[in-house]
């Protein structure tokens, strides 16, 4: 007798799967940012005692990288960072945000 090999998408490939599989973050933050490193510590520290679980931060081409801010003070585990060089990206940002993590959160903010 001749096996069948199903061919179903992975759940996490479908709209359902997005929908119902148990989140990573409970509220994510997605932000695009510039040469903002400064300000990083007390701006990230705030919003994890309110209730931020994770940041997405697009690095639009910081003069010091976002990614070594946040490892030297200790805050790279709540962010995923993205390089994302280029003018005007910040639309471009938040639509990759919502399309490659949104489904990561049960919330999700577009900060400005």
């Amino acid at each position: 007798m001749k096996k069948i090999k199903w061919k179903l998408p992975h759940i996490t490939d479908t709209l359902l799967g997005r929908i119902f599989l148990k989140k990573r973050h409970q509220v994510g933050i997605c932000c695009i940012i510039k040469d903002e490193n400064q300000y990083l510590e007390e701006w990230m520290r705030y919003h994890l005692q309110i209730g931020v679980t994770h940041f997405f931060i697009y690095d639009n081409e910081s003069t010091v990288s976002v990614r070594d801010t946040l490892a030297r003070l200790d805050l790279l585990t709540y962010a995923t960072v993205i390089d994302f060089p280029g003018k005007s990206q910040q639309v471009p940002a938040y639509a990759h945000c919502l399309e490659h993590f949104g489904f990561w959160c049960r919330w999700l903010a577009f900060i400005d």
